[in-house]
């Protein structure tokens, strides 16, 4: 019984251990999890441009921290997160860049 037990905690131990190096390695690999309903559900890689960013793009940003969006998250709208203000980074598509007019009706 006893050796069962041991080797039991060592099996949780090992999992445990390959699960926070799963998520560490993830993390600094640029691996996100969507579980957002806007964007298709899962693990996205997130890329530094090395460019301008373009119509088309999609992008991961940060929301500003205004009086709105940090009650955003106090509501609960926005997740939560590492960005600045406490939101997690959002995924929008590029529909203009400077010196283009977007028109709203």
């Amino acid at each position: 019984m006893v050796r069962q037990r041991k080797i039991a905690i060592g099996a949780l131990a090992v999992g445990a251990g390959i699960l926070l190096a799963l998520v560490a390695g993830g993390f600094w690999g640029g691996l996100r999890l969507n579980l957002t309903p806007s964007y298709p559900l899962g693990i996205w890689r997130i890329e530094p441009l090395d460019r301008e960013a373009v119509v088309g793009d999609l992008v991961f940003i940060c929301s500003p921290t205004t009086p709105a969006f940090v009650l955003g998250v106090e509501r609960g709208y926005l997740p939560t997160g590492l960005c600045p203000g406490g939101t997690g980074p959002l995924i929008k598509n590029v529909v203009a860049v400077a010196g283009q007019v977007v028109d709203i009706e």
